[in-house]
C-alpha cells in the first residue's frame, strides 16, 4: 500500500496532461492499480485533478485533430452532432436502489465496499461502451 505523496500526485498529473492514461500514470509514478483506485476513492481532491488532467488531454488532442483535418473533426470527432440519452425515471429509480443497497451495507463494510467496486466496473464498462456508439 503506496501513501499518496505529493510528488507521487505530482508525476501522475502532469503523465496524464501529456496523455497517459491514468492507471498507467499512477504506475510510473510508484504506485500500482490498487493504490491508484484506494487513492479515487478515499481523495477527493486528487480525484478532481485527474479527472481534470484527464478532460485537459482529451481536450488538447481533439484540438490537435481539429487543426489538422477539420472535416474529419466533423465528420468524426466531437463536431459531430450525437443524440444524448436523457437522464429517466429509470435512473433516478437506480439511484434510489443503490442508495438503500450502500445504507443496508453500512454494518458489513467489506461487503459495501465490494459492492461500491462492482457498480464502478460495470458502470465504466457500460459508459466505456455507450461512448463508442
Amino acid at each position: 500500500m503506496t501513501p499518496l505523496t505529493p510528488e507521487i500526485e505530482r508525476l501522475i498529473i502532469a503523465a496524464i496532461r501529456k496523455g497517459t492514461a491514468p492507471g498507467i500514470a499512477a504506475a510510473t509514478a510508484g504506485g500500482g492499480g490498487q493504490d491508484f483506485k484506494r487513492w479515487m476513492r478515499s481523495e477527493p481532491p486528487f480525484r478532481q485533478k485527474v479527472r481534470q488532467a484527464w478532460a485537459q488531454a482529451r481536450a488538447e488532442a481533439e484540438w490537435e485533430v481539429r487543426k489538422k483535418d477539420v472535416k474529419f473533426w466533423l465528420r468524426y470527432g466531437p463536431g459531430k452532432p450525437m443524440p444524448r440519452r436523457r437522464a429517466g425515471k429509470e435512473d433516478e429509480a437506480m439511484m434510489q436502489l443503490v442508495s438503500v443497497l450502500f445504507t443496508a451495507l453500512t454494518p458489513f463494510p467489506d461487503a459495501r465496499q465490494a459492492a461500491a467496486d462492482a457498480i464502478e466496473r460495470a458502470s465504466s464498462h457500460f459508459l466505456a461502451s455507450w461512448e463508442r456508439q
